[in-house]
């Protein structure tokens, strides 16, 4: 695979002790123009599962969004049905 995530090569080997490890796979990257291109060229070249964030408070990853709702509760029932 020719595709790169965060910049880094994803070799084939990982992807395929990837699958042979887990059930599922997905990949997360920040919710910009960038990173929404480059997931998604990841998916397509791995058959991860690709999950968007939705933009909430111009949050552009998991870790600002989690910050910017400051309520637990909240941010699983945002995060959760993207998994689904």
């Amino acid at each position: 695979i020719d595709g790169h995530c965060e910049g880094y090569p994803m070799r084939d080997t990982a992807v395929k002790e990837l699958k042979k490890r887990f059930d599922a796979c997905c990949i997360m990257l920040d919710n910009d123009e960038a990173g929404i291109a480059g997931s998604t060229k990841l998916a397509e070249q791995t058959g991860f599962k690709n999950i968007i964030l939705p933009n909430i408070n111009n949050t552009k990853d998991i870790s600002d969004l989690y910050k910017s709702l400051n309520n637990k509760q909240e941010f699983i029932s945002i995060i959760k049905p993207l998994f689904d």
